[in-house]
């Protein structure tokens, strides 16, 4: 994973809404997930929370209390999540209940026994589902808004220059693709300093690797 440190911080200012469903008929489990919620502090993140909205395709982050046996029903609610969205199981079996057989589990899916924890414990299994997924999406969102800004400030070729200073090429190497005279390519990389707000010769290098790396990954 490419390290941003101080380029362009400001991109990454703005608050990033959550939608969360709480599916539960019991009070004391919705007030103590609204109660973790409220004092985990994650930067730029602002939870939106619904009690009981069973649809699920547009909620980042689903809480779901089963019933006895729905897990292994095939229609079961808390199997129309979100693809990318993250979902707790909240259940009543004891922490050695074997769920390898049920197969239909999404990959970001924790489930935590409320048979046999606490509710300290259930603030541990929470904070740690929401810092994998935050993480996740304020990766995305970051690299989402400096491809926005690369395409609006950097032109094709200063775009080419970039990814060839990531390559490892040299200047006089650079210059011969490109048919320029070196000066040329120092005045772009000048510009590329200049519009995307590099303070030095490294933030430069690791911008290019952070653009190299977003247009391989496309």
């Amino acid at each position: 994973m490419v390290k941003y440190n101080n380029i362009d911080n400001e991109l990454f200012q703005k608050m990033c809404e959550v939608k969360v469903s709480v599916i539960t008929k019991i009070a004391f489990i919705y007030e103590a997930i609204i109660h973790i919620l409220k004092k985990t502090a994650i930067p730029h993140i602002r939870f939106i929370i619904k009690k009981n909205d069973d649809y699920l395709l547009d909620k980042d982050i689903v809480f779901y209390k089963t019933v006895p046996g729905e897990l292994f029903l095939p229609n079961a609610k808390f199997m129309k999540c979100k693809p990318a969205g993250i979902l707790f199981i909240l259940h009543d079996y004891t922490d050695g209940f074997c769920f390898d057989d049920v197969k239909r589990f999404k990959n970001n899916t924790f489930t935590f026994s409320m048979k046999n924890n606490t509710v300290e414990q259930l603030i541990i299994t929470i904070k740690h589902g929401l810092i994998n997924y935050t993480h996740s999406q304020s990766c995305s969102i970051r690299e989402e808004k400096i491809e926005k800004r690369v395409r609006i400030n950097l032109s094709k070729k200063q775009s080419k220059i970039t990814i060839q200073l990531a390559n490892g090429l040299d200047l006089k190497t650079i210059s011969s693709l490109n048919k320029v005279t070196v000066n040329t390519i120092k005045y772009h990389i000048k510009e590329i300093k200049k519009k995307m707000k590099l303070a030095s010769t490294y933030e430069l290098y690791q911008f290019a690797h952070m653009l190299k790396s977003l247009t391989d990954s496309t």
